[in-house]
């Protein structure tokens, strides 16, 4: 389960990442809660979020062109160095009582700007620290960082809000003292990742004009049956299955008892599943079958939705959605492994820049679900979104065989059920006649020379 731990610089970027994760949903419950208790208004909180996503729809790209082109370990501490300052200031600002709405929506840019400039940068060292062998290990160990925030974040900051504040959960000096404790997590992030020995080189020599490089990853992208097939996969069924996790104190009012504490319960239910994936799947390592699981994964996520639908009680809800994290961690963390071992080095960067620009939409499709639940019933809209969840999957298992196909390998080699299959990179200036999909197991497990 813990065998990517072998490597130090993996390591460190696991402490690094769970203190950014900690401090990043902290800051969610901490700033979502001040925003209501300012405007007293749903939209207000829409507006937040759509300023801290919007970010990464507009400057994602940009931020792959960074990656690939500059070393990862000076982009990723600059970063992390203005998020901290910016958190620190916004922090202040608040404590001083002199926080307005359009503070939130000024820091959300700035903190949704950094975070899409430098997450390629941050999701492409992974695979070059660890190497091919130990890269779905440490995708699912790298996204236990994550799941285990969501677990534990907004009680933490809940907890503090009341401590800080002396009770007084209306008072913007609590909320003010948290944001402190963010920017103390956020700056361990930052020494964290600078005790890094692994710099991450670029492996590109030439440096053509930025909308070039842009181009050159979405011509990639376009003309790659796996990579667009697993953009896509990472789109639109996880969109549909993220969706009721938006609508969940809808589904605890109208459905169960309104109460808080079951609220919770549900959402810690689901976050203990998805931490269970993670580590499940940590333990089994190099999947030999990573196409198929990833599609009986997103059908299972399905299966798991529709019966959460259909529940009446919260034991039996929560219990549906204990499944349901374990489905939707074990597709999101393959399709991220298998994304990072179908791209080039060289391009690396600039593909999941893509991917991330892409998933800035996920909460786009809110916005049906919640229509359906306006207008029939929570129970009908849930049970719409897991329909949506494996039909969209169906639909993409029927149009992108190939990645059902997909077995193993690693950035230079992968590995099809039936027998092994080369082709040259289409799209890409860097392609060189080296075959991206090729070679036997022992071959696609090779020992990566960057080991730290």
């Amino acid at each position: 389960m813990l065998n990517a731990f072998e490597y130090r610089d993996f390591r460190l970027i696991w402490i690094s990442s769970m203190s950014a994760s900690f401090g990043m949903q902290m800051q969610i419950v901490a700033r979502g809660w001040l925003t209501y208790d300012i405007t007293e208004s749903a939209l207000a909180l829409s507006g937040v979020m759509i300023a801290f996503m919007a970010p990464s729809v507009i400057v994602g790209p940009l931020g792959g062109v960074i990656a690939d082109r500059f070393e990862k370990k000076p982009v990723m501490v600059l970063s992390q160095t203005l998020n901290a300052i910016a958190t620190g200031i916004f922090g202040w600002i608040i404590f001083a009582g002199h926080v307005t709405y359009d503070h939130f929506i000024i820091f959300g840019l700035i903190n949704g700007t950094v975070l899409a400039l430098s997450m390629p940068a941050r999701s492409t060292i992974v695979p070059e620290i660890v190497g091919p062998k130990m890269l779905t290990n440490a995708m699912m160990l790298s996204s236990s960082t994550y799941n285990s925030a969501r677990i534990l974040g907004p009680s933490v900051a809940g907890i503090l809000i009341g401590w800080f504040a002396a009770g007084d959960t209306t008072s913007a000096t609590g909320v003010g003292l948290v944001f402190f404790f963010i920017t103390a997590l956020y700056v361990g992030s930052v020494i964290w990742t600078i005790l890094l020995d692994f710099r991450g080189e670029p492996h590109r020599e030439n440096k053509p004009p930025v909308w070039d490089d842009i181009a050159e990853a979405i011509r990639f992208v376009w003309h790659d049956k796996v990579v667009l097939g697993l953009i896509w996969i990472g789109l639109v069924p996880m969109s549909f299955g993220f969706a009721p996790t938006f609508l969940m104190p809808v589904y605890n009012a109208e459905v169960l008892s309104n109460r808080p504490e079951d609220y919770g319960f549900l959402l810690t239910s689901m976050g203990i599943g998805a931490l269970s994936g993670s580590l499940i799947f940590a333990q089994a390592g190099d999947l030999r079958r990573k196409g198929r699981t990833l599609f009986i994964s997103a059908f299972i996520w399905s299966l798991a939705l529709t019966i959460f639908s259909l529940c009446t009680t919260m034991l039996s809800a929560a219990f549906a959605l204990f499944f349901v994290g374990i489905a939707y961690s074990a597709m999101g963390s393959l399709n991220m492994s298998m994304l990072q071992l179908a791209v080039p080095p060289e391009l690396r960067g600039r593909v999941m820049s893509i991917s991330w620009t892409v998933h800035g939409l996920m909460p786009l499709a809110i916005i049906p679900i919640a229509w359906l639940a306006e207008a029939y019933s929570i129970r009908t809209a849930m049970l719409i979104s897991a329909l949506l969840v494996g039909g969209s999957t169906l639909l993409f298992r029927l149009m992108y065989p190939e990645v059902a196909k997909v077995r193993s390998g690693h950035s230079d080699h992968i590995v099809f059920d039936g027998m092994p299959s080369t082709r040259q990179s289409e799209g890409s200036a860097d392609s060189t006649s080296q075959p991206l999909f090729n070679g036997d197991d022992a071959s696609a497990l090779a020992t990566n020379p960057k080991e730290s």
